[in-house]
């Protein structure tokens, strides 16, 4: 299997779990948005790493999966600071439910 074909697989599978992570917590739009744009200066930069410049090569598929997949881990990370699936409020809410509450 060709390195760029693994990047762009594992690429594929970073954007799927974040995906379903952000998808789970709730993370308002405008968050997503900033995700995004800060996470091109990110994604260039680890472009630019010797190591994994010269395993993705001349690969554009691969430059971009690297690109989508930081993009992603962003939003995620970002969703459980800002996203209201995993917070306080959301465990409150089930345990008062559980207990007979409104």
């Amino acid at each position: 299997m060709e390195i760029s074909a693994l990047i762009i697989a594992l690429s594929a599978v970073v954007v799927i779990a974040a995906a379903v992570l952000t998808a789970d917590n709730g993370l308002p739009l405008w968050a997503s948005l900033l995700a995004c744009l800060a996470a091109w200066p990110l994604g260039s930069t680890l472009l630019g790493i010797h190591v994994l410049a010269s395993a993705v090569g001349d690969s554009t598929p691969a430059e971009w999966g690297v690109r989508i997949a930081v993009a992603s881990t962003a939003t995620a990370v970002l969703s459980f600071f800002l996203g209201k699936g995993l917070g306080k409020g959301r465990r409150a809410d089930h345990a008062d439910t559980m207990a007979g509450g409104s």
